[in-house]
């Protein structure tokens, strides 16, 4: 039988961004970034252009989540978020 796997998963949800390309959403400390994305919510046809984790400190463990989007004309987007799935061991 192998390792025990992750507990205490948990889906965190950034802050709405009324306007603009980017969003992100962060884990909680002590949490591991296991997952993630988001989009945008707008009227316009728009896509994802990046999904990825996001590190912080010298050791690159994964402890959010950013998203970035567009419309298809290349403007900014309207109401764009991004999720994490955070993981505690």
């Amino acid at each position: 039988q192998g390792p025990a796997g992750a507990t205490n998963v948990t889906i965190r949800v950034g802050p709405l961004q009324a306007s603009g390309f980017e969003a992100s959403a962060e884990c909680n400390p002590g949490e591991v970034a296991v997952g993630g994305g988001g989009g945008p919510d707008d009227s316009v046809p728009a896509f994802i252009t990046q999904s990825i984790p996001t590190t912080t400190g010298a050791g690159g463990v994964p402890t959010g989540w950013f998203v970035d989007a567009a419309r298809a004309d290349g403007s900014a987007t309207q109401n764009i978020r991004a999720l994490v799935i955070c993981a505690a061991p």
